[in-house]
């Protein structure tokens, strides 16, 4: 049966012979929907959940309120239930054998049905039957069920997941089922409207190809769709949308991420098992999303660059606004025409010769990312139609040198100016190779940048700011390029060591400046191993202390050398 199948169901019920029915389907498949959307229709029931519920006495009252708050029912007889309500709290509930017996309730309904002439069949619908306390025993709901079922003009349902029921429970269930229940209806599916419904009919146009793919049963992939897509565009924004950036691209993406990672539990199940093994980085990954699970339906292919991240977004939470904005406004305003998977070899062709033309007018102004998607989008093409688009590397390194300038930001650590290689795609080799020099590139300039910023701080007695040399102090373990190494070494010996020497009256900043230069040389020395850098700093130091009639820079130079500092 499909989930919408319930109402049919339950409407029929007062007219049929049996009294006491299960409806089991899978969490999500939309039961309670349904149930919930027949309770408001039809006076004659109350819907009852047994999440949490910890007693038969709390369940009883909950069905007595509802019962007399029901205007059709108890509208009229109402005058009487304070006195019945008092009597609640008076009542011993006693279970004989697997019935409960429920006199006040059953007094309750035949005095309604007699005054209000009520013919009608009531029906008390039990949902969660597999969410209940664990103190609440699952033989009292189903003696529950039996006592009002045999209550003339009352039918009771219970719903449930059976699948979800706790071991313990299992095995009772399946016991006193054939006893306590006359009929069983099976959800096996969701109602067909149900996804639009969800979604809303301009989402589901776009998705609802993409989704005959898969075997959904569970609802909540659909919500959860839904909620992605609202949080994504409420941080994008509606005014980034174009014909190049596409609102039913983000509504792809955030399919795909919601599939990937919520029913096939972040695996890529749809590739070959030995494809798997090599296809394992964050890029491989949204290659895969791409192909298998979006079936290459991009508008524009460009546009995967944003699902990376998109994914992220929904997997940790990290979502760098002005970053994607960047990447967006890049496709939105390349010079081209949008191409994807459906393209023909010209249109594609064009592309290819935009992405040339784009790296042969650089003006120094592209971001690094937006100079990695136009290499990647004209790398990509050209090797699927062997193509050669004759990038010479080494030339692009130089022409894109004061982009790099402009992309370091020292108030960053080092990584945080790296281009992670994972974000883009790794089938090319030529990509991958150009990126790798673009970060050996940010990383000669950003250390570069940190050398001029100590001198800066060093030359104007900004000793406060050693934060730069405690950094670069930090990273010496860390920096393996020689071209690094040999720029940094010129530099420190070039600006006196960065040493100010400590003369006179001096302030506990100028003071820890000369430690951290001291251990700055100490790395140097221990982790490049250039033999003999730290007693040419130990020895520039003595000697500048020698120009001077000091004996408090005497003892600091000695304390300084002379120490474990």
């Amino acid at each position: 049966m499909k989930a919408n199948e319930i109402i049919d169901v339950l409407e029929k019920l007062g007219q049929s012979s049996y009294n006491r029915v299960l409806i089991e389907g899978e969490w999500g498949i939309g039961k309670t929907k349904y149930v919930e959307d027949f309770t408001k229709d039809y006076p004659n029931s109350c819907y009852i959940s047994l999440f949490g519920q910890k007693d038969i006495k709390t369940i009883i009252q909950d069905i007595y309120f509802k019962l007399i708050a029901n205007d059709d029912i108890g509208g009229k007889f109402k005058k009487r239930y304070t006195d019945m309500a008092g009597k609640l709290n008076k009542i011993d509930f006693s279970i004989y054998g697997f019935s409960l017996t429920i006199p006040l309730l059953g007094d309750i309904y035949k005095a309604m049905e007699k005054e209000l002439s009520q013919k009608d069949t009531y029906i008390i619908i039990f949902d969660d039957l597999e969410r209940k306390h664990e103190e609440l025993g699952l033989k009292e709901i189903f003696g529950l069920s039996d006592s009002l079922s045999k209550i003339k003009g009352i039918k009771t349902v219970l719903i449930a997941a059976t699948k979800h029921l706790a071991a313990d429970n299992e095995s009772i269930f399946f016991d006193y089922k054939e006893k306590a229940i006359d009929r069983t209806y099976f959800i096996e599916k969701y109602s067909d409207n149900a996804p639009v419904e969800i979604l809303g009919e301009e989402v589901w146009e776009t998705l609802s190809g993409l989704t005959e793919f898969f075997s959904f049963k569970n609802l909540r992939t659909f919500q959860k769709i839904k909620l992605l897509i609202l949080e994504v565009i409420n941080t994008l924004g509606q005014n980034v949308f174009s014909d190049k950036f596409t609102k039913e691209d983000v509504y792809r993406m955030c399919f795909a991420t919601i599939v990937f990672n919520v029913e096939h539990n972040g695996k890529m199940i749809l590739m070959d098992e030995k494809m798997r093994r090599y296809s394992e980085s964050e890029s491989a990954i949204v290659d895969y999303m791409c192909a298998y699970i979006m079936k290459n339906s991009l508008d524009n292919s460009m546009s995967k660059s944003v699902l990376f991240h998109i994914k992220r977004l929904y997997e940790s939470g990290e979502f760098n606004k002005a970053n994607i904005l960047n990447e967006i406004d890049f496709i939105n305003n390349f010079n081209y025409q949008p191409i994807n998977f459906l393209s023909s070899e010209e249109e594609i062709i064009n592309v290819i010769v935009e992405s040339k033309k784009f790296f042969e007018e650089l003006s120094g102004e592209e971001t690094i990312g937006n100079i990695i998607q136009a290499i990647t989008n004209g790398v990509e093409w050209s090797e699927i139609l062997s193509i050669d688009i004759n990038l010479d590397k080494e030339e692009l390194l130089r022409k894109i040198k004061p982009n790099i300038a402009k992309h370091v930001d020292i108030e960053k650590t080092v990584f945080e100016n790296d281009i992670s290689l994972s974000q883009y795609t790794l089938q090319s080799k030529e990509v991958k190779e150009i990126i790798k020099l673009i970060n050996h590139e940010i990383i000669y300039q950003y250390y570069n940048k940190l050398a001029d910023k100590i001198s800066d701080c060093f030359t104007s007695k900004m000793f406060g700011s050693n934060n730069y040399l405690k950094y670069l102090m930090d990273s010496i373990t860390s920096i393996n390029h020689e071209e690094v190494k040999e720029n940094l070494k010129q530099k420190i010996q070039d600006n006196h060591f960065f040493f100010p020497l400590p003369k006179g009256q001096i302030t506990q900043e100028h003071w820890d400046w000369c430690i951290l230069c001291k251990l700055l040389m100490f790395n140097i020395y221990k982790h490049w191993g250039i033999e003999g850098y730290f007693d040419n700093f130990v020895h520039y130091v003595k000697n500048e202390a020698d120009n001077y009639q000091d004996r408090m820079l005497d003892h600091r130079i000695k304390l300084l050398f002379e120490s474990n500092y």
